[in-house]
């Protein structure tokens, strides 16, 4: 088991099992369905706080009445309108089940994908999910265009892709991006949140550029892969 005082801060795993892997940090985002009440219950007894996934502006589903017509992203999920009463219905659903089952908080991805969609619609359904979720701990995933009114409803902003891609191919950001991006990181500082960098590697050079990058700028480094199946 590993202390409390050595745990990295925050990975994403996207698999399955390997607990014991899994200890040795203090925040794991997961996908809800990969994992029993047992196995979280067996994280959270060794210190470990499960964060489930949740797309609020994409559904990887079938065809639906909240989808936007003709609107997919580049893994094939299709955009959702978040003002939709069917969708808010089922997000709001999806957080109460998922903490039920012994999740201490939530992930919100795609929220730049809603925030295009309908910046209202966005900022309301986050609001909806935040009071829903109450107390837990909720990660925001980007959703820069929603702050700063965003900040007062998470806990947690994952800065996705500060340095570096893997689309079409693993790579840091060009040298405009990674200026812009720092400007970002300057601003987000400014709400009092506790930070996070996503990046994606295939090389330990790499990796080290992007974990260097993220704690200059005062973000806590996550890498992995682009599937999110890697436990470095």
């Amino acid at each position: 088991m590993v202390s409390g005082s050595c745990k990295e801060k925050l990975v994403f795993y996207y698999g399955f099992d390997r607990l014991e892997e899994l200890l040795r940090y203090e925040k794991v985002v997961l996908q809800p369905d990969h994992y029993t009440e047992e196995e979280l219950c067996f994280l959270r007894d060794r210190g470990v706080f499960p964060l489930a996934y949740l797309s609020v502006g994409e559904d990887p589903g079938s065809d639906a009445p909240w989808h936007i017509p003709e609107k997919r992203s580049a893994w094939g999920s299709s955009w959702v309108d978040p003002h939709h009463p069917e969708w808010v219905a089922r997000l709001l659903e999806k957080t109460r089940s998922t903490l039920t089952k012994g999740f201490l908080g939530l992930f919100l991805d795609t929220l730049d994908t809603a925030s295009e969609v309908s910046r209202e619609g966005a900022l309301s359904l986050v609001k909806r999910i935040r009071n829903e979720a109450k107390r837990a701990y909720i990660l925001a995933n980007r959703g820069f265009a929603l702050l700063p009114e965003l900040a007062q409803y998470v806990n947690g902003i994952l800065f996705e892709s500060f340095s570096t891609t893997h689309s079409p191919q693993y790579a840091r950001l060009p040298e405009d991006y990674l200026k812009q991006n720092e400007i970002i990181a300057c601003y987000l500082k400014t709400f009092g949140k506790e930070l996070f960098a996503l990046d994606y590697a295939d090389s330990e050079e790499l990796r080290a550029f992007a974990c260097r990058r993220a704690r200059n700028f005062g973000l806590h480094p996550v890498v992995s892969d682009k599937y999110l199946t890697l436990l470095p």
